[in-house]
């Protein structure tokens, strides 16, 4: 008889006289683990993956009833528990690869009855990332919706959080730095819901953060400098807010929004009570731009150094502009065009929601520059309003305007 059929004869038999068994799938990576129990108490255990099956291989223990397994996600491990001869309850464990680790324990209270173990996957798990002996990808992949992933050192990565991830938080604790090797792809895309990334130094990538296809994320907190591409793109219809970052020094531009998409730059939400800013400084296109029917609130940051505009609404757009100081930007503060609008808040505003925009250092052209059927309305400010060499504003006979000043 050959050895093959040998195999499929003994685990035919071993098979015939268990009585019970317990089986869990583990989420990551997906193995199987069978545990079962003979008809004389003593315990098996095979392992089965994508190829093929371990042979059955006996362990430490005795069950009077068929065990429970289940799935640990958030110690990455199975757990096994079962009842005794004596109505005793225990439990042990196995690593990720299947392996017994040799740890009963015994479980407080006892039952005449088979012991039972919930299982589900458990949401809302907090893990840790040592990089770069660990993959920040990896446990990406491998989070679940309501997961903190706090990360520590540097990731030379290019990392995708993908579609399907919810409510994921990616922490880099005012320490930790993700560096794009690949200048062809971002540094880090957003394809999933809720997803906060926060408290990292971002650099590297053809854009430092890429928020896309319809995803949703808040940018909190981060140092975004030197990416080819520029350091924040949302776009493909994507909602961002935006807030309390330092992004300088990309080679293009500091923001992009893009392709009916929505940003809040400086706030997260209309219910805010005071501003949270960016500081958006030294990159080499504009400081932001709004374009391809898509809007934005902008409040409260420091715009400054960019080689273009401080600030571009064009291409059917349109941006509330408020509360920003907009300095030395090498052509103009504002400009706006293509059937595109700017609202730069009421004459008398009681919060910090429509305060005027002031410049400080003139910027290289105009303060505001409308042109290509733009429209411009506001409130300038009193004092300290935005300004350039060139003058305070140029508007185009075939702009709208309706700006004012207090």
């Amino acid at each position: 008889m050959k050895k093959k059929e040998v195999g499929l004869t003994v685990f035919g038999v071993l098979v015939s006289i268990l009585l019970t068994f317990g089986l869990s799938w583990a989420q990551n990576p997906p193995t199987l683990l069978v545990v079962v129990r003979a008809s004389d108490d003593s315990l098996w255990k095979m392992t089965c993956d994508e190829v093929g099956c371990t042979p059955f291989a006996s362990f430490p223990g005795m069950f009077r009833y068929q065990p429970t397994v289940t799935w640990d996600e958030a110690t990455q491990e199975w757990v096994v528990v079962g009842t005794a001869a004596d109505n005793s309850i225990w439990m042990a464990t196995f690593n990720k690869q299947g392996v017994f680790n040799n740890d009963w324990h015994a479980l407080p209270g006892s039952t005449p009855s088979p012991a039972g173990l919930a299982g589900g996957t458990p949401k809302g798990v907090t893990r840790t990332v040592t990089c770069p002996a660990q993959s920040l990808q990896a446990a990406v992949d491998a989070a679940r919706k309501g997961d903190i992933i706090n990360v520590t050192g540097t990731c030379s990565e290019n990392v995708t959080i993908g579609f399907g991830k919810i409510d994921l938080t990616l922490d880099g604790q005012n320490s930790a730095t993700i560096n794009g090797p690949s200048s062809s792809i971002p540094t880090l895309i957003v394809k999933g819901t809720n997803v906060v990334i926060q408290n990292f130094e971002i650099t590297g990538g053809a854009v430092g953060i890429n928020i896309l296809r319809g995803a949703m994320g808040v940018i909190d907190h981060n140092n975004i400098h030197n990416a080819v591409g520029g350091g924040i793109l949302i776009d493909q219809s994507s909602f961002a807010a935006i807030k309390n970052n330092n992004i300088h020094d990309n080679p293009a531009n500091g923001i992009v929004v893009s392709e009916n998409s929505t940003a809040r730059i400086g706030v997260y939400s209309n219910g805010d009570t005071s501003a949270s800013p960016n500081t958006i400084q030294n990159n080499g296109n504009w400081g932001i731009a709004i374009i391809r029917t898509s809007n934005a609130r902008i409040v409260g940051n420091t715009i400054s150094g960019n080689t273009y505009a401080g600030i571009l609404v064009t291409r059917g757009s349109q941006a509330d502009i408020d509360g920003n100081l907009i300095n030395s930007n090498g052509t103009h503060g504002i400009q706006v065009s293509e059937s595109s609008s700017i609202d730069l808040g009421e004459d008398n505003p009681v919060n910090f929601w429509g305060q005027p925009n002031t410049t400080t250092v003139n910027n290289l052209g105009y303060g505001i520059l409308c042109n290509l059927g733009g429209c411009v309305r506001g409130h300038l400010g009193s004092s300290n309003q935005i300004n350039g060499a060139l003058g305070q504003t140029s508007i185009n006979a075939t702009c709208p305007n309706s700006l004012v000043t207090p």
